[in-house]
């Protein structure tokens, strides 16, 4: 089978292979080797086709699974999830702040009227129904709330103090805008590090 060039199942020919592999399809089923002589253009082709083939079968196994048994299928994966978290609990936190923060980003929920990203469908339909919202809907706009007077006093006072250096924190060499962000800053690694 390996003298003859299938293209789609190998990437090409054995003998234009400069490793000579004894195998053709083993840049198929695990990532090529960074040292060999490959073009950046055939480790490319081999990484997306390989990546295309893991997500097709990946689909077909759990579509046959869920066929089978569709609640067994969602109660073994949420095992298998459940397991995961637990496994690796600040990953999950992460990938779920990646999650919100792209969403956000590409706007994906968004409330045009309110100039509002949502990071789930689920908040855009909290939102949607907020009292903000409806409000917002009946005038045909957003109404920006203006800031109190103790507020604008607080941001003023604020960028007075780091403009005289009211609140100075000399191992950093940075202007803090109180002296509850002084002493937060005080209690950060690198200002630690950088008294030592």
């Amino acid at each position: 089978m390996d003298e003859v060039f299938i293209p789609d199942f190998f990437l090409w020919p054995r003998s234009e292979v400069s490793w000579l592999p004894g195998c053709t399809h083993l840049s198929l089923s695990e990532s090529v080797r960074p040292d060999l002589a490959l073009t950046e253009e055939e480790l490319i082709a081999a990484s997306e086709l390989r990546r295309q083939r893991d997500a097709a079968k990946t689909h077909r196994y759990r579509k046959r699974k869920r066929e089978e048994n569709e609640k067994g299928f969602l109660r073994n994966n949420l095992a298998q999830h459940q397991s995961w978290s637990e496994r690796n609990p600040g990953r999950v936190d992460d990938i779920a702040a990646g999650v919100r923060k792209k969403a956000k980003d590409l706007e994906r929920f968004r409330c045009n009227l309110c100039n509002y990203n949502a990071a789930t469908q689920f908040a855009l339909d909290a939102h949607d129904l907020s009292q903000a919202h409806l409000d917002a809907a009946k005038r045909g706009f957003k109404a920006l709330k203006p800031l109190s007077a103790a507020a604008l006093n607080r941001r003023a006072s604020r960028a007075d103090a780091v403009a005289n250096q009211t609140h100075f924190c000399a191992p950093c060499n940075k202007a803090c805008s109180s002296s509850t962000d002084l002493k937060r800053r005080c209690n950060l690694c690198d200002h630690n590090a950088a008294t030592q």
